[in-house]
């Protein structure tokens, strides 16, 4: 399924992309904290288009497309054509700088009504299989207004644990899987500059590997009943200690039921949740 975009539910905007592209880039410092170490990165880029792909259809003319085989090498040769990246923010503003990927201008051939960018570093977090992937959606109105929204995911973040309620779970430690979201609202930019100029992205960018570290070993001392109370322990965590203003928390617990691959419990908790109650009635396990 292609992400969720408001553009996708407009009469005549269609969308176009490209996925998982990969390059192996310098990018800040590594999962280990080595500076000036390549390492994977995952690209993926879709552009909202509001007549493109009417128009192809309609004649059977590959001309009157959007050329994906240009898209690609536009991306690829952007990101080669600098030699290190600060973050994983960088790598997304990089690519939506490609020529192809500017948010349009009344008149152009192809009016790209918005484009979202996801960049994937999938061996960037320590504990976390799946790595740290970013999210940037970018779209302008009939106004000319430019709206961009972010995400961030941290997923399969592999901890064992005390967790159940059966005798055998209170005796044995168990494997369960952590994945944080970090979602940001639309925010209203004059250009993608000034969302580089204060972006909240990027300041929590340095603290995701310290954060998970912190998570994985708090969580291998625990000894919870429930996936519930685990989720929020995370939560508050994540919360409180690194002044993250909301995140959602979803817990896998795989060898709970043989039968199916696993259950899964998924929360969304802000800061204000626990400053302002006394939630656990006393210090959590």
């Amino acid at each position: 399924m292609p992400p969720t975009s408001r553009l996708c539910l407009l009469e005549g905007v269609d969308s176009v992309s490209v996925r998982n592209l990969r390059l192996d880039l310098i990018v800040g410092k590594d999962a280990w904290g080595r500076e000036g170490k390549p390492q994977p990165v995952v690209a993926s880029a879709w552009l909202y288009l509001s007549n493109a792909i009417k128009e192809a259809s309609r004649t059977d003319d590959v001309t009157k497309g959007v050329d994906y085989s240009k898209l690609c090498k536009s991306i690829v040769s952007t990101l080669k054509s600098q030699n290190e990246y600060s973050d994983i923010f960088a790598i997304a503003a990089q690519i939506s700088s490609s020529e192809l990927l500017g948010i349009w201008q009344p008149g152009a051939e192809h009016r790209i009504a918005g484009s979202r960018i996801e960049a994937s570093l999938p061996k960037g977090v320590l504990r976390s299989s799946s790595g740290l992937r970013y999210a940037m959606s970018c779209e302008r109105d009939e106004e000319g207004n430019l709206f961009i929204m972010q995400s961030i995911e941290i997923n399969d973040i592999a901890c064992a644990c005390i967790i159940g309620i059966n005798p055998h779970e209170r005796l044995e430690k168990q494997p369960v899987s952590i994945s944080l979201f970090f979602r940001y609202p639309a925010t209203l930019m004059k250009d993608l500059q000034s969302i580089s100029d204060s972006n909240p992205v990027q300041k929590m960018l340095p603290c995701f590997q310290e954060m998970v570290k912190t998570v994985a070993e708090r969580i291998e001392v625990s000894a919870y009943q429930t996936v519930e109370a685990l989720a929020t322990f995370v939560a508050q965590i994540v919360t409180m200690q690194y002044m993250i203003p909301e995140v959602t928390v979803k817990v896998e617990k795989p060898f709970a039921i043989m039968s199916i691959d696993c259950p899964v419990i998924e929360i969304t908790r802000t800061r204000d949740f626990f400053q302002n109650t006394n939630f656990w009635g006393g210090a959590p396990a």
